[in-house]
Order: structure tokens, then C-alpha cells, then sequence
């Protein structure tokens, strides 16, 4: 009204929205928990927040899931009866098994299963009898006398096998002779041999 021009002037500021989207990957059978939400593996989850001026801004959250380093092993071998097998510092018997949980390089878990099966070890023995003066073969030596010899040797599972002879030697045969004498000329004489330590006694 007065021929004079009034100007104003105005800043305005636009903040920011934004759009993120973050990727992860984690071992099947675990779970990320991000603002309170459980993601499993292999889903995908959109959060809609706002920014400390009010704006809206949307967080992508995709959860991949992994089997890298994710394992179910199982081991079955076998020791002899007696015997045992260490696995990473623990003694298995044979006819146990034991589950082991690892964690692989990539930080997911590992299940090992060892199972120890038992191998037969083996136990013989022999009783031979032979007469006094004779031999008998022991483990390729011959023997004349009576006695326990063990031998020790590996069967063809690994494991060991006892083998024990007991050898009998039976005692010398020990001869009693007995005379009766006949006079010149006539046939009663006789002559008798007893033995009373033979097998039965003889005479």
C-alpha cells in the first residue's frame, strides 16, 4: 500500500529416507533376531521405520541359509576285545558309541557320530599226550616234555590270538622181571615181566 515490496524468504530442508537392504548368511538351523523378529534361514523380512526427522525408511533384511561347514558324520569302525579307540581325547570301548558336537571353520555346527564295533580276540588250547621219548611239534619246536607253552600270535582281524598247549608226557615204562627156575631136565620154569606204571598196569 505504501509502494514498498516485502520479500520473505524460506529455507527448506529435505532430509533423507532410506532404503536398505541387508544380506546375511547364517548355518541352517540357527536364526537372526533383529528388532525384536526372529528371520529363520532362507526368509526375508521388510521393516518399516522412521528416521530421527520423521521420515519413513525401509530396512531389507534377507537371511540366506547354509550347509558350508554344516556336517553329519558318521564313523563306524572297530577295535579288538580289551582294547580301545581315542577320538579327540576320549577312550571309546568296543560296542560304544559317542556323539560328538564341533563347530566347523565357518562357525556352524557339526555332528560327528563314532560307533566302535568289537573284533573277536581268540583263545585255544590243546592237550596232547605222547609217550616218554617221543616229541611233539610245539609252534615248530619239537618237545619232550610235559608242560604249559602259550604262544602269542595276530589273527587275521588284527586282534590278538592265545593259543596254549598243555602237554602231557607219560613216565618211562619201568619193567620187573620175575624167574622161576626148573631143574635140568624138566619144563616147569617160567619167566614174567610186570610193568606197573604202563597205562593200564600190565604183567
Amino acid at each position: 500500500a505504501n509502494g514498498c515490496v516485502n520479500r520473505d524468504t524460506a529455507f527448506i530442508t529435505v532430509n533423507d529416507t532410506f532404503n536398505y537392504q541387508i544380506d546375511t548368511v547364517i548355518c541352517l538351523g540357527r536364526e537372526v533376531v533383529w528388532n525384536n523378529v526372529v528371520i529363520p534361514p532362507d526368509s526375508t523380512v521388510s521393516f518399516y521405520l522412521q528416521t530421527i526427522h520423521g521420515c519413513d525408511s525401509t530396512v531389507v533384511i534377507n537371511v540366506i541359509g547354509t550347509t558350508v561347514g554344516t556336517y553329519n558324520i558318521q564313523v563306524d569302525t572297530s577295535v579288538c576285545l580289551g582294547s580301545a579307540l581315542n577320538y579327540l581325547g576320549i577312550d571309546l570301548q568296543a560296542g560304544e558309541e559317542k556323539t560328538y558336537l564341533l563347530s566347523a571353520i565357518t562357525g556352524c555346527d557339526s555332528t560327528v557320530v563314532v560307533r566302535v564295533a568289537p573284533r573277536d580276540t581268540f583263545y585255544v588250547e590243546e592237550y596232547p599226550t605222547i609217550c616218554y621219548g617221543d616229541t611233539y611239534s610245539i609252534f615248530g619246536t619239537p618237545i619232550g616234555a610235559s608242560g604249559n607253552y602259550t604262544g602269542h600270535f595276530t589273527a587275521r582281524n588284527g586282534c590278538d590270538s592265545t593259543h596254549v598247549v598243555r602237554l602231557t608226557v607219560r613216565p618211562e615204562i619201568q619193567l620187573s622181571p620175575k624167574t622161576e627156575t626148573a631143574c635140568y631136565g624138566e619144563s616147569d620154569g617160567s619167566v614174567s615181566v610186570s610193568s606197573p606204571n604202563a597205562m593200564p598196569p600190565v604183567q
